[in-house]
């Protein structure tokens, strides 16, 4: 475990795109290498886009594993990075709304889902406005 810690924090000293082209690779060899998580993809995107092709749902699929892998590396930023990386990489749009309702006393939920650039955006808003957050267990296994 400390290798795969240590590993996170070496990536982050690499330039974003190379982290990116890394895990390019790396999430089509989990495409090939991890069938059980690939059929269960396959089943699923079989059913919620019946009208794709299957080349169109593989391509989909992989695309998926990439940007698993891209938030698997990303890890390595968001714990290690310092604050001001972070900042540079992340956008916000309509931020003054958030800002708005805490300066005026408001009680906020903010809810994201759990991938890729979401993960980031949420790190680095941390670093400006004190966040809790909570993380449920899938219950259906």
């Amino acid at each position: 475990m400390k290798a795969a810690f240590l590993f996170l924090y070496l990536i982050r000293l690499l330039p974003f795109c190379v982290l990116h082209k890394i895990a390019d690779a790396i999430g089509i060899l989990a495409y090939y290498a991890v069938k059980p998580r690939r059929k269960v993809g396959e089943v699923n995107l079989k059913k919620c886009f019946p009208e794709l092709s299957d080349s169109q749902r593989t391509a989909l699929l992989k695309r998926h594993f990439q940007h698993m892998a891209k938030l698997m590396l990303e890890y390595g930023l968001y714990w290690y990075a310092p604050a001001d990386k972070l900042r540079s990489l992340v956008r916000y749009q309509d931020k003054h709304h958030l800002d708005e309702a805490l300066a005026a006393g408001e009680k906020v939920i903010i809810l994201y889902p759990h991938f890729t650039a979401f993960e980031m955006a949420v790190y680095t808003l941390n670093q400006d406005v004190p966040l809790t957050s909570m993380y449920s267990h899938q219950k259906n296994k």
